[in-house]
């Protein structure tokens, strides 16, 4: 399923329904946050929003969770978790059934009580979402994928995978396509999106969709190797003309031969 972000678009859901329906993308991805987070949609604002998408032959990919603070730290630990485990619910009853999920920095020693807690926490949340069906992608790229690889390894459980950025990876200076393969048993969720590396002259910085330094047809490859069949959302800056911007982005990938 190709879908974009709800911040890609800059437009109030309804409107961006709409949009994302005439660029021709399946579904969106949006913030559980605000007048869409779980404590602001209730049962009948959930059916709404179902019917909304529906109408417009969308669907709900995923719900973004952004943390001020990883989980990894000690202060409002519960209250985060606690968070995460209504916006699961709240995926689940969207339809999306999927959490993307940035969890902070990763310590590099595993005996540290930073690592115990996020261990803890992604143990606890990837059982309530083994209760309710829905599943956590970890944003991966902000250190080497190995690091987060070896943290879902220590964790017994179906419902914890990750979800892949070629941006981040390029902007960070990680390896893009060998940390994609690296992923590949737990590969969740990827993002479309582009962006320039940092150079002399100018730091990294986030492009539309073909405008940058990634090489898709390879990125594209990549995925296929990895016998990928998962949603890819294109994120990319909000445009004045979101809807061309989107069309645009869209018609790109197709061309690449993403369906």
């Amino acid at each position: 399923m190709l879908g974009i972000t709800l911040e890609s678009l800059g437009q109030p859901l309804r409107t961006a329904v709409v949009s994302a329906a005439q660029a021709g993308v399946q579904g969106l991805v949006f913030d559980a946050t605000g007048p869409l987070g779980p404590d602001s949609l209730g049962e009948t604002a959930r059916r709404e929003v179902r019917h909304l998408l529906q109408s417009h032959l969308l669907g709900s990919i995923a719900l973004r969770c952004p943390l001020k603070h990883g989980l990894g730290e000690i202060d409002g630990w519960e209250v985060r978790l606690e968070r995460l485990r209504r916006a699961m619910q709240l995926s689940f009853d969207l339809g999306a059934r999927l959490v993307l999920l940035g969890i902070g920095v990763i310590p590099t020693e595993p005996t540290a009580p930073a690592y115990d807690r996020m261990r803890s926490a992604l143990t606890e949340l990837s059982q309530y979402g083994d209760r309710i069906g829905c599943r956590i992608a970890l944003d991966a790229g902000q250190e080497p994928v190995e690091v987060l690889l070896k943290l879902l390894s220590s964790i017994d459980t179906g419902s914890l995978g990750v979800s892949i950025d070629p941006a981040t990876l390029l902007m960070e200076k990680q390896p893009v396509e060998r940390s994609l393969l690296a992923t590949k048993d737990v590969l969740l969720h990827t993002y479309a999106r582009d962006a320039m590396p940092r150079r002399i002259d100018r730091p990294a910085r986030e492009v539309p969709l073909g405008q940058g330094d990634i090489d898709w047809l390879t990125w594209l490859g990549t995925l296929e190797a990895c016998n990928f069949r998962g949603p890819m959302t294109i994120r990319q800056p909000v445009s004045s003309t979101p809807v061309e911007s989107a069309r645009s982005a869209v018609q790109f990938l197709r061309k690449l031969g993403v369906r």
